[in-house]
Order: structure tokens, then sequence, then C-alpha cells
């Protein structure tokens, strides 16, 4: 008789071919075990690695922060014709005072036929702030610090 690790018994010891048998099938047993820990050990790092990089990138995303501007401060209104269509456009500056700096924000409107105004251009850079270098004369940024 032979079992699959090539093994030889005869039928003449049943308690030594029992005791093989209870052998070779706790060892199958055993290495299914082994091997089910493993795949599982590896399913779980990876799941965990896959949670750590996630949380990073959130991490990182979460300090790139967009700057806001609170431009509650009028100072011209203009009205015009920019652009030759025998109607008005307007053109405002507006200036940001709690911010550090006081930018100022140009926008510039053109008049539709239907006597609407249609936002064409913004920016917060075409006028240079009224302290460029803060309030103080300097202005600390964490940016140049690292």
């Amino acid at each position: 008789m032979t079992i699959k690790r090539g093994l030889k018994f005869s039928k003449k010891s049943p308690f030594v071919f029992q005791a093989a048998v209870n052998i070779y099938l706790k060892s199958e047993i055993i290495t299914k075990i082994v091997v089910w820990r493993r795949s599982n050990i590896c399913n779980q790092m990876k799941k965990l690695i896959l949670i750590i990089l996630t949380v990073f990138q959130l991490n990182c995303f979460a300090q790139t922060s967009k700057q806001e501007y609170n431009f509650n401060y009028k100072v011209k209104e203009v009205l015009g014709d920019l652009n030759k269509d025998d109607l008005l456009d307007k053109v405002i500056i507006t200036q940001d005072t709690l911010n550090e700096n006081a930018p100022y924000r140009l926008q510039i409107f053109f008049q539709q036929p239907d006597r609407q105004f249609k936002l064409i251009a913004t920016s917060v850079k075409m006028i240079e702030a009224q302290y460029p270098y803060g309030r103080d004369g300097y202005t600390l940024e964490i940016d140049s610090l690292i």
C-alpha cells in the first residue's frame, strides 16, 4: 500500500499504517493553515498599506489650502466703452482690507445687448497690493522657512 509521500506499509501493521495516515493528514492540515495564515497576513498587509497611503494622501491634500480673500472695500467703479460697441462697460476695483497685504482686485464687465453686465476678466495680481511686504513692512511665510 502506498501513501502520497511514497511510504510503503504492509497490511500486517495496521497501527503503523493508521499512525502514518494520521501524521500525513495532520501535516496536510497544518500546511493548509500555514498557507491560509500567510495569505491572510499578506491580504491584511496590503489593506494596511493601502489605508496608510490613502491617509497620507488625504493629509497632503489637507495641507494645501486656497487663499481666501474678502474684498470688502470698493475703491473705484468706472463706466465707459472699452470694446467700442457703443455699450457702457464697467471696471470695478475692490480691496481686501482684512488681508495682511491688502491686495486689490480688478474686475472688468462688458455690457450685453440686453443691458446685463457679463464678467470678462478678474485679477488679483494686476494691481500691486498696498502692503506687498505686509503691514509691518515684512511678511513671514511658512513656505520660506521649510
